[in-house]
């Protein structure tokens, strides 16, 4: 029977380092030392540290196999601690087309309006219409019919104006030919009623004949725009002589001039006048 020795792994270890696995073949490829072929290649210090072997030995000395490592070794696997997860959430966005995309294919997207709730509360407040007062129709009922009143006394008195602007003139003068018996039974005797800067003057030229001119002098107007009122004359018979008598009319005014001795005087309280 043979005798079987363990050889120490340390001594195997160093033995094989100084069998020298690692030095380069000189017959094969490669041109200098440290480089290993195929025919050779490396081994490292793990692999024969592995290579823990029993020898038997004859007493001669030779080798016989290497023995594996026992297989026999209880391994216990270590729980291996998770990190804690970062969970990630994606929102979907929607990006709007590029401008010449729109301006190309499609028409371009229309955001949208988000109302507010106070918004969309306060819509039936601004719809609920707004009671008036009755006494504001009434005020306003007043107010344009006073500015209605005012617009047309202007149009009047701008049209009564114009009218009279045609028909006497500035200043206003009105002018007759009349047979009064003042040296007149060829000619007409003509008269001029004048209104001159509120005062009211009637001329009388006797049969046409400035020579024998007269002036008889009328009221003096009082007011704003009096020089614009015409004054008008009239001839009849008031008193029954049978002669025509004078009538001077300024609006609704009436001033009589009697015909008396060949001209025209004012008449007297004491006249008996029939108008």
């Amino acid at each position: 029977m043979r005798e079987q020795r363990v050889i120490d792994p340390t001594q195997a270890t160093r033995r094989a380092d100084s069998t020298d696995f690692n030095a380069a073949s000189p017959h094969r490829a490669g041109h200098s030392t440290g480089i290993h072929p195929e025919d050779r290649p490396r081994v490292t210090d793990e692999q024969r540290l592995r290579q823990a072997h029993y020898r038997y030995d004859d007493g001669t000395g030779d080798e016989v196999y290497d023995t594996r490592i026992p297989t026999s070794v209880r391994r216990y696997q270590m729980p291996v601690t998770q990190a804690p997860r970062t969970v990630v959430r994606y929102h979907r966005q929607q990006v709007p087309p590029r401008r010449s995309r729109t301006q190309d294919y499609a028409p371009p997207v229309q955001p949208q309006t988000h109302t507010r709730p106070t918004e969309a509360k306060a819509k039936p407040a601004q719809a609920h219409r707004r009671e008036w007062h009755p006494l504001v129709y009434v005020g306003l009922t007043i107010l344009v019919g006073l500015m209605v009143f005012v617009g047309v006394s202007l149009a009047l008195n701008w049209w009564h104006g114009y009218q009279d602007d045609l028909h006497y003139g500035r200043p206003r003068t009105a002018q007759y030919d009349v047979r009064v018996g003042h040296h007149d039974v060829h000619t007409p005797s003509h008269f001029l009623a004048i209104n001159l800067n509120k005062q009211v003057e009637i001329i009388e030229l006797p049969g046409g004949d400035a020579t024998k001119s007269r002036v008889y002098i009328g009221p003096t107007l009082v007011g704003d725009g009096q020089d614009l009122t015409p004054v008008t004359l009239e001839f009849r018979d008031v008193n029954g002589d049978g002669k025509p008598d004078m009538i001077v009319h300024i609006e609704d005014s009436k001033i009589v001039f009697l015909n008396d001795n060949g001209q025209f005087r004012l008449a007297k309280p004491s006249d008996t006048i029939t108008l």
